[in-house]
């Protein structure tokens, strides 16, 4: 502590970056509930998100419709993301990370270009099932590129080229820091890499944070030599946020949370508006009969509409249409919800770091180990809201056996 206050209140160069602190960890604090959560969720989604795929892919379900497709594509995200938890999991239960510095680049790459993909595929997926519903009978061409197999192909290539190119940043700035894999982006002046929750205020009397210092830790610094009498402010009692760290997770957050959440939103706020409009289900083949002909798109895209109306009347019942809206709507709210309530804690927390805001040091750490394990909950639920809730689940499963 005493060298680092020396380097922050140093005016020799004016610049402070993580290379001039120590990155060994000399002091490994395993965090055995975090790592044991944390393999809780990676069997928990790896188990249905396999579930998922070996249906489609037994199957064949992703030949039959898009939404398969995208769904399958949804899963391998999810699968790839969760595989990448047994390290993190491993290092918090040792409290340090063991496996270089290539493999936590590696690990926070793939898990962030998953990321981008999981939120990318359900953006795909509310488009596909926004035109599924309000356009599910339109003889627009358009509509019948959109939700065709080429079509779909296109859209998830570029979907996880996209994903790997928002990634690179993770890729070239994460690195072993202390006992942690963590990201280091470049700094620049008196930017130093580290963000605590507390940010005290600027230009602290030197004497009166050594004070402060002093209560929590009884130390006698008249051991130590006396500094400058120049030197009587410390630049911050918190360390400062990085301006390149600001703008990776400004456009994080805008790119692939709040612009997301806006098109979901959208998509669905149209779908229930469109069913809500509906007098009764089955009154006329602009409307949809079944859940079934919702969430799955017709076998043949390019057969004849009526076709695939006819179709759907054969084989299914049509449900009232307060039954059939309340199961729409549970559904829709319920992707929503998770999505919200799985991201929305780790982006506030980040950027309420930008501006630090009092909170002691171990509960800001439990905080942020809290909302990661928020995050993962997307990953190890998706499976269960957009297959399980599903209509015949069970019968798909007998016959995939």
């Amino acid at each position: 502590m005493y060298d680092l206050l020396r380097q922050l209140t140093s005016n020799d160069s004016g610049t402070f970056t993580p290379d001039q602190i120590d990155n060994t960890c000399d002091n490994p604090q395993p965090n055995v509930p975090f790592a044991v959560v944390s393999v809780a969720l990676v069997v928990l989604g790896l188990f249905g998100n396999m579930v998922v795929a070996f249906i489609i892919l037994v199957l064949q379900e992703y030949k039959k419709s898009v939404a398969n497709w995208y769904i399958l594509q949804l899963a391998l995200a999810d699968t790839l993301f969760l595989l990448m938890l047994p390290f993190t999991a491993s290092s918090e239960l040792v409290g340090q990370w063991t496996y270089g510095v290539e493999l936590c680049k590696v690990k926070e790459a793939i898990l962030f270009i998953n990321y981008y993909a999981s939120i990318y595929f359900l953006v795909v997926m509310s488009f596909d099932r926004y035109v599924a519903v309000t356009k599910a009978f339109a003889s627009s061409s358009l509509v019948t590129r959109l939700r065709s197999p080429e079509a779909s192909y296109i859209f998830t290539t570029a979907g996880w080229i996209i994903s790997i190119l928002f990634s690179v940043p993770l890729f070239m700035y994460s690195s072993v820091s202390g006992c942690h894999c963590a990201y280091q982006f470049p700094s620049y002046g008196h930017e130093y890499g580290y963000m605590h929750c507390i940010n005290e205020t600027r230009n602290t009397n030197l004497t009166e944070h050594l004070n402060a210092l002093n209560e929590s830790f009884p130390f006698d610094y008249d051991e130590f030599e006396v500094f400058a009498d120049n030197i009587t402010t410390i630049a911050a009692a918190s360390e400062t946020l990085i301006y390149s760290y600001i703008v990776w997770l400004s456009v994080n957050f805008v790119f692939a949370f709040c612009l997301p959440l806006i098109l979901i939103s959208f998509f669905y706020g149209m779908i229930i508006k469109t069913i809500m409009q509906s007098k009764k289900v089955g009154n006329n083949e602009a409307q949809v009969r079944s859940f079934d002909c919702l969430w799955t798109p017709y076998k043949n895209r390019f057969k004849a509409n009526q076709m695939h109306s006819q179709k759907c009347s054969s084989k299914t019942k049509p449900y009232s249409q307060r039954s059939y809206r309340r199961r729409v709507t549970t559904i829709v709210l319920a992707l929503v919800f998770l999505f919200v309530a799985s991201w929305l804690p780790w982006h506030s927390f980040q950027l309420a770091k930008i501006v630090g805001f009092p909170m002691p040091a171990e509960s800001c750490t439990n905080f942020q180990y809290g909302v990661r394990i928020t995050a993962y909950l997307s990953s190890a639920l998706n499976p269960f809201l957009y297959s399980f809730l599903g209509a015949r689940f069970a019968q798909r499963l007998t016959k995939a056996k």
